[in-house]
């Protein structure tokens, strides 16, 4: 462009690169930020209005994770364990349960174990890089206590108070931050190999997609991504289904209401239709009921792979008039988790249960806040009206024992 145009269009010189590197860093930080457990609207408020504060926090995570110790990073090895100094995911997964334990109490000794140091070379390298994490470890006790106390003062307005801000940065944190072991190589490979000689001698391709579909859902890290994930619907009772989605012929959603005590379960359902002999379910392989079996039908589920409880079933026709096998409200969850479970159907006249059909692929959830909530379905939502009140999940040890007591 001529010289004498430039000036007309007051077109400046440009720096690429620089400028792509500012908002690099400018992401960077957001993200790390959310690493610590921050919701990405927190954290986008912060890296906007404290600047340096988000930088020096990047910093010293950037400088903690560029630590490293002797050696190659192989795909086929676990890279923590045979290159990295610090486990900062841990650090980071960790520390604020500790932090928000004791928040005016020194915790640079608890930053340096959940860190995991491992120290490799000869004593000289050791020496120095222990000299480093001492150091590092200081300057996070430092800016993680002064990025807590800037998020308290954003509490009231994002997240509804200061005891509703800890416990999400702790939810978040806590799952954003889990280790990615089951796509290691080294880890999957025998997996594989396993997978494929079944599939040689029974033809069974469904080992393929349940390795694949399990080791998806658990590697899974985002809770902004989770909060939209799958289809969502306004129900009749003014309430919403969030994070609608259908695993394995299992329908999943996370219900949500804006009344006074921010209502939340999970629910779980199963589309059927009528045959002349019972009910074909949406399962794979597409197995029939009875009307007696959809009784007798129940769900023993586990959250984050701990038993958790039971709900029953009954047969109803949905607000969009499908007939679906429909399942109690499961109202006892944490904040950010993943659910999984197997059918039973429940013999009146036997001292147990019998396995029906396993659930293989999990469906990971996340509950979100008033909030998230008003943003998630853009605006205020209507509190529930003659709704019929939750069916709750059972206690699967206690209830089940009573059960067979009765039984006698």
């Amino acid at each position: 462009m001529p010289q004498a145009r430039r000036v007309l269009l007051n077109a400046t010189p440009l720096d690429l690169l620089s400028e792509m590197d500012k908002a690099y860093q400018k992401h960077l930080q957001v993200r790390l930020l959310a690493a610590a457990g921050l919701k990405v609207e927190v954290a986008e408020r912060l890296q906007a209005q404290h600047a340096e504060l988000a930088r020096r926090f990047a910093e010293v995570i950037v400088q903690m994770a560029q630590l490293r110790n002797p050696g190659v990073v192989n795909a086929g090895r676990t890279p923590v364990a045979a290159v990295s100094v610090l486990d900062i995911f841990h650090l980071l997964q960790t520390f604020p349960a500790t932090y928000f334990a004791a928040p005016d109490a020194a915790h640079t000794a608890e930053i340096h174990a959940a860190l995991r140091p491992i120290f490799k070379g000869n004593r000289f390298h050791i020496a120095r890089k222990q000299v480093m994490v001492a150091a590092l470890a200081e300057q996070f006790a430092a800016v993680y206590r002064e990025l807590m106390d800037t998020c308290a003062l954003l509490a009231s307005e994002l997240y509804g108070g200061k005891l509703s801000m800890q416990a999400s940065i702790k939810a978040r944190a806590a799952f954003e931050n889990e280790p990615i072991s089951f796509l290691y190589r080294a880890n999957i490979y025998k997996e594989f190999e396993q997978a494929v000689a079944a599939y040689k001698n029974t033809g069974n391709d469904a080992l393929f997609r349940e390795i694949i579909d399990r080791r998806a859902a658990v590697s899974l890290r985002n809770v902004d991504a989770l909060l939209t994930q799958g289809t969502a619907r306004r129900m009749n009772d003014g309430g919403f289904e969030l994070q609608r989605r259908t695993i394995d012929g299992i329908n999943y959603a996370v219900r949500a209401w804006n009344d006074e005590m921010q209502t939340r379960c999970l629910h779980v359902s199963l589309a059927v239709e009528r045959a002349s002999n019972g009910y074909v379910t949406s399962l794979p392989g597409a197995p029939r009921l009875s009307g007696r079996q959809i009784k007798s039908l129940r769900y023993r589920f586990m959250i984050d792979g701990a038993a958790s409880g039971e709900v029953g079933a009954r047969l109803i026709r949905d607000e969009q008039d499908q007939l679906i096998i429909d399942f109690a409200d499961i109202t006892v969850f944490p904040p950010i988790g993943r659910l999984t479970g197997a059918f039973y159907l429940n013999e009146l006249d036997a001292a147990d249960a019998m396995s029906w059909a396993t659930s293989w692929g999990a469906y990971p959830f996340a509950m979100p806040d008033k909030r998230e909530l008003a943003r998630l379905t853009g605006g205020a939502v209507r509190a529930r009206v003659d709704r019929r009140p939750l069916r709750p999940a059972r206690n699967s040890a206690a209830r089940l024992r009573a059960d067979r007591r009765a039984k006698g």
